[in-house]
């Protein structure tokens, strides 16, 4: 579905497009991952983080993990963190404790 427009991905699957607008945290492309099953890879990183004893880690990813790792760390709802966009050029500082998010342009 990557690169493609909505009426593309409808023109190759058909009904996706609106069985993703149904659930869009649980559906799953063709033979790809939910941002459920990116849920529990996001939680499982995230631990792997903490149990490092990084106090300032890096964290890079795409859009849908990037999601994912917001959700994890700010105890976001899925509906919450899928309204988060994650443009290119954008760092997000997060402030755990807090649960604030600072957006820094590059």
């Amino acid at each position: 579905m990557a690169g493609l427009t909505g009426e593309e991905t409808e023109a190759v699957f058909p009904g996706e497009m609106s069985r993703r607008a149904a659930d869009k945290y649980r559906w799953r492309f063709p033979d790809g991952e939910s941002y459920a099953d990116g849920d529990v890879r996001a939680a499982a990183a995230l631990r792997l983080v903490g149990d490092s004893g990084a106090t300032r880690p890096l964290l890079v990813s795409h859009e849908m993990m990037g999601r994912m790792l917001l959700r994890n760390l700010l105890d976001l709802t899925p509906d919450e963190a899928l309204t988060y966009g994650h443009p290119h050029g954008v760092i997000y500082r997060i402030d755990v404790a807090a649960k604030t998010l600072d957006e820094i342009r590059a």
